[in-house]
């Protein structure tokens, strides 16, 4: 017991340093006049995928070429934006994202610019978005479970926590994602059309044409193009995405479906000192019943024993 103390203690206290690092590290980069941002939107492709955390540092026009990733605002809306530079005038940059087709209708000058690209983390964007649901959540299920009887206590938390990730990975969808880029005219003498498609989700998938024979492997932030030919009748073309994993990841998907139950089922059993506490009563118990039942009976007690 003292040695899970002593490790509880350890872990605890680097969590806490780790966490004031971090906090101090983002408070420095901040000073400094770096900003950071979170992905929404697949116009970067595979360079920024959607859920990618993207740093940036201050800059210039003067300062930037073709070539590098700028982050600015939308002078028509105020939007922030990442995209390409691709060129460079006297009337400022021209920019487009890697996944568009065309550049974009305006031109960036230093009051749009927000800073250029330094560093992104695929993927903890989705954290970022996911951690105060998950917060939230995790206290609620914390709190729930203080009036559960100890021995059932951390069952019900592993449930709780269980159903807190699966509604928040439902709300955030960040394991698979498809959305349509357009669609172009098929080769000539062809039927259908051709379709362009961009994975948005973490995981790799295939995008397939509903009753058809159309599919492309994707990767998070990779563009296909599906030749769609079912439905060219009524005009009308479906396609749907199915996860596209090894073996390894499924074997590793199947262990983290399972893992709740795994944990429930070692953390269920009562404590090891109470099942021997109750092992002790039950002996005990026995005990005194067989000193009961050695008594004489009243019929075979000697005359004048008294």
């Amino acid at each position: 017991m003292a040695r899970r103390r002593t490790w509880t203690a350890v872990l605890s206290g680097a969590a806490v340093c780790g966490l004031l690092v971090l906090l101090l590290a983002g408070g420095w980069w901040r000073v400094d006049g770096g900003r950071w941002f979170t992905v929404t939107t697949p116009s970067m492709g595979v360079a920024l995928p959607v859920g990618s955390v993207l740093l940036t540092t201050p800059s210039t026009v003067a300062a930037t070429e073709p070539g590098d990733v700028v982050t600015f605002r939308n002078p028509q809306t105020g939007i922030v934006f990442t995209h390409r530079v691709v060129s460079k005038d006297g009337t400022g940059l021209e920019t487009r994202g890697d996944a568009n087709g065309v550049a974009d209708a305006w031109r960036i000058t230093d009051d749009e610019l927000v800073g250029r690209v330094v560093g992104h983390a695929e993927g903890v964007g989705w954290l970022v978005r996911a951690l105060p649901l998950l917060l939230l959540g995790l206290g609620l299920v914390w709190l729930a479970t203080r009036w559960v009887r100890p021995t059932a206590r951390w069952s019900w938390r592993v449930l709780g926590i269980s159903l807190v990730v699966s509604l928040v990975n439902w709300w955030l969808h960040p394991w698979v994602g498809l959305t349509r880029l357009g669609q172009s005219p098929p080769p000539a003498g062809e039927d259908g059309v051709v379709m362009d498609v961009i994975s948005t989700g973490l995981l790799p998938i295939r995008a397939i044409e509903v009753d058809g024979p159309a599919a492309a492997h994707l990767q998070n932030g990779q563009i296909g193009s599906l030749h769609l030919t079912a439905g060219a009748d009524r005009g009308a073309f479906d396609i749907a995405s199915v996860l596209d994993l090894t073996w390894v990841g499924w074997v590793l998907m199947a262990l983290c479906v399972v893992s709740p139950l795994l944990l429930t089922v070692a953390v269920g059993l009562p404590p090891r000192g109470d099942r021997l506490g109750d092992a002790e009563d039950d002996a005990g118990t026995g005990e005194q019943d067989a000193v009961v039942d050695a008594d004489p009976p009243a019929d075979l007690v000697p005359v004048g024993a008294g």
